[in-house]
């Protein structure tokens, strides 16, 4: 009489490809936007750039109750995915860069982060918030929150007081799951493109205050204003050449 071995294979195999699957760690990801880099002495950033056309029903002005927007304000939002792949910074300032010009309506804050293994930390950044930048240029900070923002006519800049984003962390929407980021409220129908960008901090590694650049996805000049730029040098050039002929 023949034993058939492979009902008791099977189990056995199952259990071992199971126990392999168990072991494995899932890797930190940013799961959506047009991703790129910023590098430098403070290590490398990804950032992922996720524009999308919302409308804002409510926002912080500067206290902890939410101000109502009615009608809701449509607008041009881009929202910034950042997993911090350095090993060994600190990261505290981020810093985005617009046209002048460019109708910034607002900007939000990050509620946490998630890490490598997985975790959700919301201690870190405190609360996250959104608000509209009604007070013109200057200092926005919000009730409860760990991040400043600093509004001037060219770029948002994102400030924790805290201990800062660490190595191996990640904010946005992440396989893990989703935190609020870093967002810029333009107006609707505002012209997007490259734009620099940059992260600062600590670097453990050396140690020195670091930073980081590159490029994100942010307010452009508009083809009307990058055509009356063209024409305005051309015009320089071609007065220069009058001048010389006249010489």
């Amino acid at each position: 009489m023949r034993t058939d071995v492979r009902p008791l294979i099977r189990p056995a195999g199952w259990a071992l490809s199971t126990l392999m699957l168990a072991g494995t760690a899932q890797a930190l990801t940013l799961e959506r936007g047009t991703p790129s880099t910023l590098t430098g002495s403070l290590g490398p950033f990804q950032v992922n750039s996720v524009d999308d056309a919302p409308s804002v029903s409510g926002y912080h002005a500067g206290g902890s109750l939410l101000t109502e927007v009615d009608p809701p304000l449509p607008v041009t939002r881009v929202q910034y995915d950042v997993y911090n792949t350095s090993p060994s910074s600190l990261a505290f300032t981020y810093t985005v860069s617009y046209a002048p010009g460019a109708t910034v309506l607002g900007a939000a804050t990050p509620q946490g982060f998630y890490t490598e293994a997985g975790d959700k930390l919301t201690y870190w950044a405190g609360t996250g918030y959104a608000t509209l930048f009604d007070r013109g240029y200057g200092t926005y900070a919000e009730d409860g929150s760990e991040w400043v923002i600093e509004y001037t006519a060219d770029s948002v800049s994102w400030t924790q007081r805290g201990n800062g984003m660490a190595e191996g962390t990640a904010t946005g929407l992440t396989n893990f799951g989703f935190n609020a980021t870093f967002g810029l409220y333009f107006e609707r129908g505002t012209a997007l493109g490259w734009m620099p960008a940059s992260m600062s901090g600590y670097n453990r590694s050396i140690p020195t205050q670091g930073i980081s650049e590159g490029l994100v996805i942010s307010a452009v000049p508009e083809p009307t204003t990058l055509g009356l730029l063209a024409a305005g040098l051309v015009t320089v050039a071609g007065l220069g050449a009058t001048r010389r002929t006249r010489r």
